[in-house]
This record gives structure tokens, C-alpha cells and sequence, in this order.
């Protein structure tokens, strides 16, 4: 078995995700832009007049997308745990290294929260949503996207899940796929829903870039969620 191509050597990492059109080709190779776009077209003009915070940056794939077409939003603040992919981050004009449990910014002072593809690697979720609610201020809004039960690449991966891929990668799918009622039912008081949707598109499985066999065509399956801060 081979190592992971990143195992260990932050060089090859930084090298691989500085390059912006290899973000966008990540995008796109996972199926995801689609779905990125539909919810920032819906949003459009909050993302654009809000003081917003983006958990779970990372390398800055979403700004990545809305700068592309709008141009760089005026409060755009990126958090990640990781040091080394805020390092890579370019597009977050202002990058702050904290994790969902412990945001270092002071209660009610922003106007605008994001999960994209974040919250589907943590098995609990009452206590983040929480902490990210008490970071809102009194009108201010969550968003949450992230793949939904009914998604037939992740189902398919997770039955593969820790064997050896056709690249002799070890195949990760052990990741928590979730729906709108379970959101519901978790949801603290001060959060109420606004919009729900789920987005179904059916995709070619070789844009996917998989290491384990997919039959030629598979759904794509994601959960939209806003809500909104309450008194």
C-alpha cells in the first residue's frame, strides 16, 4: 500500500492546493459546484451585505467561487483548525485559526454563519450548532450545505470504506450523512428554520475521480438549510 500523497509532507500539500484552477478543478471533479452556485445565487445579496463567517474554510474553495463571479466580498472572514491550509488560503480576506467549539470572536457580533461540506465529519452536533448561534446577532442567519442521506457517491464509498482503492489509497467514507430532520430535531431555541431544500442532480460517475468502482451514471443528493436567529 502506498501512502497517501500528502502523508507528512506539508510541501506537496501547500504546492498541490495553491494553485486556484486545481481548487476549482476539485470543485467540479467532486460534483459539487452545481449545488455551491445554486445556494450563493439564493444568497447573493446576504453574502454580499454581511458580516460573514465561513467555519470549516480551509484552502477558501467557496470565497474561491463567489470571488470568481462577484469579485471579492468586503467582510469575509475564513476559520479553519488548520494552520497549515489557512496558510494556503489566499481568497479569505480575513483568516482566523480556531475550531467550531471554541470560535475566538465575541458573541452577537456577526451577521452571517456557513457549513459547506463541513458538519458531515462530526458524529455530534448539538453543541456547535450552539456555539455558532451565539456568535449570531439578533437578525443573523446559518447556512448549512452538506451531503445528504440519498447520496449515492458517499453511499457507495462508505461500503468501501478503509479498503485498498484502484490507486492503492486506502478508501475513506466513514463520514456522517445527515438529512433536514435530523436537523430539526437537534435544532437549540434561538434557531428556527427559514429555507430547506433538498438538490438531486444526476451526474457521470467519471467526473467523480474515484478510487472504487461507480456505475456509469449516480445521483448526487445535498441538503440546503438557513436559519435564522431568534430573540
Amino acid at each position: 500500500m502506498k501512502n497517501n500523497f500528502f502523508a507528512g509532507d506539508f510541501t506537496k500539500l501547500k504546492n498541490h492546493w495553491s494553485d486556484l484552477s486545481r481548487a476549482e478543478k476539485f470543485l467540479r471533479g467532486g460534483t459539487r459546484a452545481e449545488v455551491v452556485n445554486k445556494v450563493i445565487e439564493i444568497n447573493l445579496n446576504l453574502l454580499m451585505n454581511s458580516n460573514w463567517l465561513d467555519l470549516g474554510t480551509g484552502a477558501g474553495y467557496i470565497q474561491s467561487v463567489i470571488n470568481q463571479k462577484h469579485g471579492h466580498l468586503p467582510n469575509q472572514l475564513g476559520l479553519d483548525w488548520s494552520f497549515a491550509m489557512l496558510s494556503i488560503n489566499e481568497v479569505s480576506l480575513h483568516k482566523i485559526q480556531g475550531t467550531y467549539e471554541n470560535i475566538p470572536i465575541r458573541k452577537a457580533s456577526i451577521n452571517l454563519i456557513t457549513f459547506f461540506f463541513t458538519l458531515s465529519d462530526y458524529p455530534s452536533l448539538e453543541s456547535i450548532l450552539e456555539n455558532a448561534g451565539n456568535k449570531l446577532d439578533q437578525s443573523g442567519s446559518l447556512i448549512i450545505v452538506d451531503y445528504s442521506i440519498g447520496d449515492e457517491y458517499w453511499e457507495t464509498r462508505n461500503k468501501y470504506h478503509n479498503q485498498i482503492g484502484n490507486d492503492n489509497n486506502k478508501i475513506i467514507g466513514n463520514i456522517n450523512l445527515r438529512d433536514i430532520h435530523y436537523f430539526q430535531k437537534i435544532l437549540p431555541t434561538n434557531l428556527l428554520t427559514e429555507q430547506s431544500k433538498i438538490i438531486r442532480y444526476e451526474v457521470r460517475s467519471i467526473e467523480m475521480q474515484s478510487n472504487f468502482e461507480l456505475p456509469e451514471k449516480i445521483t448526487r443528493c445535498f441538503f440546503y438549510l438557513k436559519l435564522k436567529k431568534t430573540t
